[in-house]
């Protein structure tokens, strides 16, 4: 909920810096306390990231990314390859939010050879951070892709990286 409450504040002009700094405040005390209970919490966030809402998924994979643990890296990856719309924008959300280093090469192998599904959102995980080339050897065909949705997705990579 207060992820979704902090990207409706960046879109609206009634909030100001110190409320999104609150919302950021609130959202690492919470992610601070799982990643504590890590342990007590883990089956929570792998029932949280099999789910089909967007937001509880971004929740579970942004804190199993955070834990700093490469089982729970992999569950976060393995999910993605078997996702389906709000999962997979859910994780898309969290792994551009979240650390990188133990997924990274995996990410890079999926832009790579993935489904144009999953290849697409992992180009804007990357992009999102600066870390895809303009022209990067994909994008070109999610802009021919028959999917709509992977069309407007390049579209968003672009505004991103700036061609």
């Amino acid at each position: 909920m207060l992820w979704e409450l902090r990207q409706s504040a960046l879109r609206d002009p009634d909030y100001l810096l110190e409320d999104v700094a609150e919302l950021d405040e609130r959202i690492e005390a919470h992610v601070d306390g799982l990643v504590l209970g890590a342990e007590h919490a883990r089956p929570i966030l792998e029932e949280g990231i099999g789910g089909d809402e967007a937001s509880v998924v971004f929740a579970a994979a942004y804190v199993l990314l955070r834990l700093q643990d490469q089982p729970a890296a992999d569950l976060v990856i393995d999910t993605l390859l078997e996702a389906q719309d709000e999962q997979v924008d859910g994780l898309r959300q969290a792994l551009s939010q979240g650390p990188l280093d133990l997924v990274g090469e995996r990410l890079k192998e999926l832009y790579e050879s993935g489904s144009a599904k999953i290849a697409v959102a992992v180009a804007e995980v990357f992009a999102s951070r600066g870390r895809l080339q303009p022209m990067a050897s994909r994008l070109r065909d999610f802009y021919e892709d028959e999917d709509a949705a992977i069309r407007r997705a390049a579209w968003r990579i672009t505004a991103l990286v700036g061609t």
